[in-house]
């Protein structure tokens, strides 16, 4: 090892005298070889690097040796380092990341097509045990995708964490790649080592076109690759635990749209909602376009424990719409309201108070609870 790097510090030398006395580092040979495709083709890659890094350095205001320079018959210094055994293709850097990560991140897949055709492994993984593929679903290189599953790339390989190329897609909201993934197999249920599928992702990350198409592959029930919305990862929590998490509105919406079940509970017993509340995205007082809020919906339904809850999380009971009309008026469910503070003579825009309301249904024992209130136990 000491005789080597005696060696290179000796070429070193001698490059930069070479250089300094204005030596092109491009400069032929009758062959159309550079000294860079003369180094590659000998295997020496320390040199072959050295080249590359003081083009600069070396000659001020000249450019670095052209890695892309081709000899006579057309071949680049990486012709000359494939054709004599000096490539090794399949080599990661520090993190495990190889020229066909690199070709697949910078979307250059004539670099690719040469890479594979000398033996690069298409489902190689770096250090995180993340493929080319990968890479190319999460850049949203459509074009790299397809070569390289053609190249037989797997589709549903995971990486260290169990994620796919198909999550890596959905996180970085890239729809196109997602189904060109899923029509060549990958399975959209699939889940990570948490059990987080591409739903969860893009539900989480608020990709609404992404969520939008993965439920469409579900539209089936009983198709084998439907993607679930009520399905749960391994802490029980839903896509719809995902998007009430990060306040996706949107999100929330359309799935609840598509069936996902809102009482669906997580592991330790918490919904949506609660998912919402505790990470700051609940208004419980926001109304809709006629001024009713959730709690006025709830006690529309006769919810009890989301009435509660709601409550709790601070919910006006007394909060009108815009006909005036309380929740109390809505249901006349003084019992529980009124050890909230709701307020038994509020009167809707019409002068009706909730005796008013329960009398003229004829709802003979809550006109009794409202003309004697009592406190809930």
């Amino acid at each position: 090892m000491f005789g080597k790097q005696v060696l290179l510090q000796v070429w070193r030398t001698e490059i930069n005298i070479f250089t300094s006395q204005g030596a092109d580092l491009d400069k032929e040979d009758n062959a159309g070889k550079t000294a860079l495709n003369k180094a590659a083709f000998n295997g020496r890659l320390d040199v072959t690097k050295y080249l590359i890094s003081q083009g600069d350095e070396v000659n001020k205001g000249n450019k670095t040796a052209d890695v892309n320079k081709e000899d006579n018959a057309g071949a680049t210094a990486l012709h000359s380092a494939a054709f004599n055994g000096h490539l090794d293709v399949n080599k990661g850097n520090k993190t495990g990341v190889t020229a066909l990560h690199s070709a697949a991140f910078n979307g250059h897949p004539d670099v690719m097509k040469y890479l594979i055709s000398q033996g690069a492994d298409v489902n190689k993984g770096d250090d995180s045990g993340r493929t080319a593929l990968h890479v190319a679903a999460q850049e949203g290189n459509i074009d790299v995708t397809k070569y390289l599953i053609s190249q037989g790339a797997d589709v549903d390989k995971e990486d260290n964490a169990g994620k796919t190329a198909l999550h890596s897609a959905a996180f970085n909201g890239h729809p196109d790649v997602m189904k060109y993934l899923i029509s060549q197999g990958a399975d959209v249920n699939k889940g990570d080592n948490a059990g987080r599928t591409a739903l969860h992702v893009a539900a989480q990350e608020g990709n609404i076109d992404v969520t939008k198409y993965l439920i469409s592959q579900g539209a089936d029930v009983d198709k084998e690759d439907n993607a679930d919305v009520n399905k749960g990862d391994n802490a029980g929590r839903t896509a719809l635990h995902k998007a009430a998490q990060e306040g996706h509105l949107d999100i929330i919406t359309y799935l609840i749209s598509q069936g996902a079940d809102v009482n669906k509970e997580d592991n330790a017993g918490a919904n949506a909602l609660h998912s919402a509340a505790f990470n700051g995205h609940l208004d419980v007082n926001k109304e809709n376009n006629s001024g009713a809020t959730a709690l006025y919906k709830a006690v529309q339904e006769g919810h009890l424990d989301v009435i509660t809850y709601l409550i709790s999380q601070g919910a006006d009971v007394n909060k009108e719409d815009n006909a005036g009309a309380t929740a109390l008026h809505r249901a006349a469910l003084n019992g529980h309201l009124d050890s909230q503070g709701a307020d038994v003579n509020k009167e809707d825009n019409k002068g009706a108070t909730a005796l008013h309301r329960a009398a003229f249904n004829g709802h003979l024992d809550t006109s009794s609870n409202i003309s004697s209130p009592k406190k809930l136990r």
